[in-house]
């Protein structure tokens, strides 16, 4: 009964990213809205999944698979970011979310090796590459308030 994973397909995943990228900045309070909301949820989950009196493997590689497609999502976000339309709220909407990245990263550092799942870590090289893209460089004009948080 092994179902296929839609993350194995790099190709489809990537090409739906590109499609939510120009979507997501629509209407970006209610979508960072409800990306914080579910990356919390799944979190705590994953994290309530780690410790050993509880969780069954299948839970675990599919909360996993959640938190992947989570990080992917936050990191195409993060990387959709128009410099020209940009404001610091969005900026520090951005914050908000990458902050929620660079706490998992934490959680799975302090877990190793028992937490290393390869999905979950390219999902993180992918949001890491959007961010440094993003705002790490001499492009930026200022300071931005995605580093408030």
């Amino acid at each position: 009964d092994h179902l296929d994973d839609p993350l194995d397909d790099t190709a489809t995943v990537f090409q739906q990213l590109e499609q939510l990228c120009t979507v997501s900045r629509c209407e970006y309070e209610k979508t960072c809205a409800l990306l914080v909301q579910l990356f919390d949820q799944n979190a705590q989950n994953y994290q309530n999944l780690l410790h050993p009196s509880s969780g069954v493997t299948v839970d675990i590689t599919i909360q996993e698979g959640r938190l992947a497609w989570l990080v992917y999502l936050v990191g195409t976000v993060v990387g959709g970011r128009l410099t020209y339309t940009s404001t610091d709220e969005h900026d520090a909407m951005d914050g908000e979310l990458s902050c929620r990245v660079f706490q998992l990263i934490s959680l799975m550092d302090t877990g190793l090796p028992r937490c290393s799942n390869e999905k979950i870590e390219l999902a993180i090289l992918w949001f890491l590459d959007q961010f440094r893209k993003t705002y790490v460089g001499d492009q930026l004009q200022r300071t931005s308030k995605v580093y408030a948080r």
